[in-house]
């Protein structure tokens, strides 16, 4: 069974060119699921979580409409303490993202626009 990415973003163009850009760069190396909003996000964490299907990595906007990008890293966390947990923003000085980090620890900062090979870098792609 492949791995799985979760990408977040409330912002249809954006969640579908990051999505685009990745199948691009990593082929069939991993399943990417995309949602378009926390509570979203949230259910498909749970619901991979009750299947077992392994999630790897989480890409989640910092603000999204819902929640916050770091409430959804904090519950795939619970979930899958091993995920690789990556946040994008355009706004990367955020004291609830520097708290995240270090209480949690961000493997990856995305800033917006976002450099694509930062992220297939850190995949080892």
């Amino acid at each position: 069974m492949k791995k799985n990415i979760l990408i977040i973003d409330d912002e249809l163009i954006i969640l579908d060119s990051l999505k685009i850009q990745l199948e691009r760069m990593i082929g069939n190396t991993y399943d990417i699921e995309a949602a378009s909003s926390g509570e979203e996000a949230i259910e498909l964490i749970d619901d991979m979580y009750e299947r077992k299907i392994p999630l790897f990595m989480v890409i989640s906007d910092y603000n999204l409409d819902d929640m916050k990008g770091t409430r959804i890293l904090k519950h795939a966390l619970d979930k899958f303490p091993d995920i690789k947990k990556v946040i994008i923003s355009g706004q990367l000085d955020e004291d609830d993202i520097r708290n995240f980090d270090s209480t949690y620890g961000l493997h990856l900062r995305l800033g917006k626009p976002w450099n694509i090979y930062e992220l297939t870098e850190f995949l080892n792609l």
